[in-house]
């Protein structure tokens, strides 16, 4: 029983021999990778300019600070281009052999980040990246004039823009020094020096005229160091030096030594330097709001630690303006007497004489702290004392105030709800007692219909310091008024409340203003909206439609009517009813002085609360309609009455208290029904002027056709004419032939005879 199963595993195992080496093997390979430690990262520094040179040196220092601080193994590789001194373009024959040098060297290292410093390694980059260190993210820093053209078509690349304030810096330096005429420019002819000439040449017309920029290199194909320090030693005292750039002269030599131009151009010129450029600061230069190149370096590395970290380049924006700070050195400000308060705000000034108190400042704050606790023990002692003398008055003081206050007062327990303390004003509002108040509900002084929302207030003044509402209050009498209630808590060391402090205040009197000023607020949109309904047309129907139904609206009336004076009688242009109530329209004319209406069109208006009792309502047609008070206010063109408009309530109403409103309304209607008539007239005026236009036309069209009739006449008299003299000059050529043939044959006739 035993054996037959080990020959079954036996031989099941020699079948699946190959598939279990496998999967061992598989395993073992598994957990090498899973115990094999992560690739160390590796990041290429690419220097434009060489390690020495004070800028490349910042960059690298604040690279080295951000790195160090993460505490980040990382396996950096660093390449320093030595453009400055080394540089015949980009497609020149010394960028194409670094790229070959570069090409043998990381042929198979592959990068997770590169940081380039300055222009030529970036623009060296975008050129050969995809060759060199395909799709390797990019952190750029330093670069000067950046657009964002200068990256399209390339995908992950971020970095931060070296910006120059250069305009604030000359602003300062204009500003220390009031006289100045003229600014020397300081420039070369690497590319970063002619980029800083050419945006200096567009700030010039900002201070132009006053200011006149003047380039130590005018033609801007460069300058030798002894032609530099020749022209700086002929520069007029009303001048200020801007030095921008000065790294390699017109015979190429390099200048890395800052020293040797900006100390030695302060000493030649004798004038005040400034600049943008940590690089120079400090080396006979004021200062100026200075680019750092720690800063830069910082910056580029933070990004590069989070793309290391995993972060999409992408969500990386180029940082394109530097956080530059204003600088100034000590020496030069005392050399050139500028005083500290012209300095622009936040200004740091380097190398400042240590005052005693920035010397032992640790040991003056221990004994100034030392003196104010004790100063503190003693003040606190003779304050404890007073303190409580003062308590002790203050305690008489406000429970005088307490009972004379003039505003209502209340004090209640936390616990029981009740009112343990009331002051005169407080009881002179309920009409009550002090003592009739004490211990009392505090609910008790509340309506019935304010009583509900009193444990939300309650919630609200335990969970604030202090709470205000506004609420109903009961008198001993039963009646009401509105109260502002302003409560504060008063609590235990513990901060459980004990007490509720309640100052009431009486509003009825500012409840009324409220409602006055809202209702002076209606109105006067209700005037508004009938302005603009009036005006809305031109017919005197539509006018008087619009207008009754705004009136209407805006009164509450039930019944609106409106009457023009034509031939000393009222004619009924339109009326309006609010539904379901209606009255039918009058079909004769009103006389002027007969009825409310009538009354009215002799300019004054007339009110009646009720017109069934008023005998100066003749007609029946409102009585009949059961209509109860009646205005009857005249529409007036100046002094003239145009019209009259009625307004019917069916419940009793007093209009006269509300005179001013209705006859305003009843003026803003007049102006629309005078547009409306005035436009009436002037559409029949102009009907009639075409009229008589059309029976001129005819007239004339008329004497026209006359004209034509004896013009015809006269034309044909005149062909008449000339045919009758062309027949008689006819016949008297025919005489004058007839005549010379008959004397020619007499003389014919002679000489034969003769």
């Amino acid at each position: 029983m035993q054996k037959r199963p080990k020959k079954k595993v036996a031989c099941h195992g020699l079948r699946r021999l190959p598939t279990l080496f496998c999967l061992l093997l598989s395993l073992l390979l598994l957990s090498d990778a899973a115990a094999a430690p992560p690739a160390t990262p590796r990041v290429l520094i690419l220097n434009s300019y060489h390690q020495v040179y004070f800028w490349t040196d910042g960059i690298m220092q604040g690279i080295k600070d951000i790195f160090a601080a993460q505490d980040l193994r990382v396996d950096f590789f660093v390449e320093n281009m030595d453009s400055k001194r080394f540089y015949d373009g980009l497609e020149g024959e010394y960028l194409s052999r670094l790229k070959e040098v570069y090409r043998e060297k990381y042929e198979h290292i592959r990068f997770d980040v590169i940081i380039s410093s300055d222009d030529n390694a970036l623009l060296f980059l975008l050129a050969n990246r995809e060759e060199l260190f395909p799709g390797t993210p990019i952190v750029f820093c330093g670069v000067n004039n950046f657009q964002d053209a200068l990256l399209a078509g390339h995908q992950g690349i971020t970095g931060v823009v070296e910006t120059l304030d250069r305009e604030e810096t000359l602003d300062a330096a204009l500003k220390l020094h009031p006289g100045i005429k003229r600014i020397a420019l300081v420039t070369d002819t690497a590319t970063t020096g002619r980029a800083n000439r050419e945006q200096l040449k567009e700030l010039a017309a900002r201070y132009a005229p006053a200011v006149e920029f003047v380039f130590f290199d005018e033609s801007g194909s460069g300058l030798t160091y002894a032609e530099l320090l020749a022209k700086a030693a002929k520069l007029p005292p009303d001048t200020i030096i801007y030095y921008s750039d000065f790294h390699i002269d017109r015979d190429g030599v390099n200048f890395d030594d800052q020293r040797l131009v900006a100390e030695k151009l302060s000493q030649v010129s004798g004038l005040p330097i400034y600049t943008n450029y940590a690089s120079v600061f400090g080396l006979g230069t004021v200062g100026g709001k200075l680019n750092n190149p720690v800063f830069q370096g910082r910056t580029a590395a933070e990004m590069a630690v989070s793309i290391l970290k995993g972060d999409p380049v992408a969500n990386m924006p180029v940082q394109k303006q530097s956080p530059n700070k204003f600088m100034f050195h000590y020496s030069q400000l005392q050399k050139f007497h500028l005083l500290d308060s012209k300095l622009p705000e936040g200004s740091i000034i380097v190398d400042k004489p240590i005052t005693f108190y920035e010397q032992h400042r640790a040991k003056v704050w221990i004994i100034t702290i030392l003196l104010a606790l004790q100063s503190v023990v003693i003040f606190f002692l003779v304050h404890t004392v007073q303190q409580r003398k003062r308590d002790a008055r203050e305690l008489v003081r406000w429970g005088q105030i307490f009972e004379n206050a003039q505003w209502g007062l209340a004090m209640g327990d936390v616990r029981t709800e009740k009112l343990i303390s009331v002051n005169q004003a407080f009881a002179r509002m309920h009409g009550c007692e002090v003592k009739d108040l004490i211990n009392t509900p505090e609910q008790d002084v509340y309506a019935p219909e304010a009583r509900p929302a009193l444990a939300e207030h309650i919630r609200e003044v335990h969970a604030r310091k202090q709470y205000r509402f506004e609420s109903i209050h009961l008198r001993k009498d039963g009646s009401f008024f509105p109260v502002a209630v302003n409560v504060a808590t008063i609590r235990d060391e513990r901060g459980a409340p004990l007490y509720r402090v309640v100052n009431v205040e009486d509003i009825t009197a500012r409840k009324a203003t409220a409602d006055k000023l809202q209702e002076t607020m209606t109105r006067l949109a209700a005037l508004n909206s009938l302005a603009s309904k009036v005006v809305a047309s031109l017919s005197l129907e539509e006018v008087a439609r619009a207008a009754l139904h705004e009136l209407v609206v805006v009164t509450g009336v039930d019944f609106a009517i409106l009457y023009v004076l034509e031939d000393g009688g009222l004619v009924t242009v339109d009326t309006y009813s609010r539904p379901p109530f209606s009255r039918k329209s009058d079909t004769e004319p009103h006389q002027a002085g007969v009825c409310l209406c009538g009354l009215a069109a002799v300019g004054r208006p007339v009110y009646s609360d009720d017109i069934h009792a008023d005998a100066r309502c003749s007609l029946m047609e409102c009585k009949e309609a059961g209509l109860r008070s009646f205005a009857a206010l005249p529409l007036l063109e100046g002094s003239k009455v145009i019209g009259v408009l009625g307004l019917a309530s069916l419940k009793e109403r007093r209009f006269s208290e509300e005179a001013d409103f209705l006859e305003t309304l009843a003026g803003q209607t007049a102006l629309g029904i005078q547009n409306a008539i005035l436009y009436d007239q002037l559409k029949q005026h102009a009907e009639n002027q075409e009229e008589m236009v059309k029976e001129r036309t005819g007239e004339l069209e008329k004497r026209n056709s006359e004209l034509e009739r004896l013009n015809k006449l006269f034309v044909d008299r005149e062909f008449r004419i000339k045919e009758l003299r062309d027949e008689v000059a006819k016949l008297q050529r025919s005489r004058v032939t007839e005549k010379r043939h008959r004397d020619t044959k007499e003389e014919g006739t002679k000489r034969i005879s003769e």
